[in-house]
Formats: structure tokens, C-alpha cells, sequence
């Protein structure tokens, strides 16, 4: 073997590394992205499904971004309703004062 044959089979084996290397890369990512969507989902259900009131909020403009279920059973309206209002909207209670102690 030459020098010129021994090049040309050191840059087929390096294509040949680079190949296997970005195919692994390739399965790693696929896998990675089956597992984020199987954990997206069970948070998803976990939010929807869940007893518990639970609310999501804009903390810049205070609007209703999400709710579940429960919260839209509590506050007795539809999704849609709940979704175009504020907080200050549906909490009516007075926001409580500071207490000073001297």
C-alpha cells in the first residue's frame, strides 16, 4: 500500500467515524425527543386532570393563561370566559393592608 492509498483509506475511515458518530447523535436526539414528549403529556394530564384548582397566570398583565377543570368547575365558567379576564376580575377580596408594629 501507498501513501496515497494509505490517505485515501484514513479519510474513507474518518467518513465512515463521522457517519456512525452523526447516526448516533441521530437515535440519541430521536430518543431525547420521545422522552420530552412522554414527560410534556404527563405533566399536561397531571395539570388537567388534577382535583386541584390550578391556575395559570401572566404575571406582567395578571390574566388567566390556563385552567384546569377544577378551577373552571369553581369559578363556574367556561374556559374561554375564565381566559379573557384578570385576576383582580374574579379574586374580589381586598388586598390585605401591612400591619405595623411599633
Amino acid at each position: 500500500m501507498d501513501s496515497e492509498e494509505f490517505q485515501l483509506l484514513k479519510w474513507i475511515s474518518s467518513q465512515i467515524g463521522y457517519a456512525l458518530q452523526k447516526i448516533e447523535r441521530e437515535d440519541y436526539l430521536k430518543t431525547a425527543k420521545e422522552e420530552l414528549q412522554k414527560y410534556k403529556k404527563s405533566l399536561r394530564n397531571l395539570f388537567s386532570e388534577n382535583l386541584a384548582i390550578m391556575i395559570v397566570l401572566d404575571p406582567e398583565t395578571r390574566r388567566f393563561l390556563n385552567a384546569n377543570d377544577a378551577a373552571l368547575n369553581f369559578y363556574g365558567w367556561d374556559k374561554e370566559t375564565l381566559l379573557s379576564k384578570r385576576i383582580e376580575d374574579v379574586n374580589t377580596l381586598p388586598v390585605a393592608s401591612k400591619i405595623h408594629v411599633d
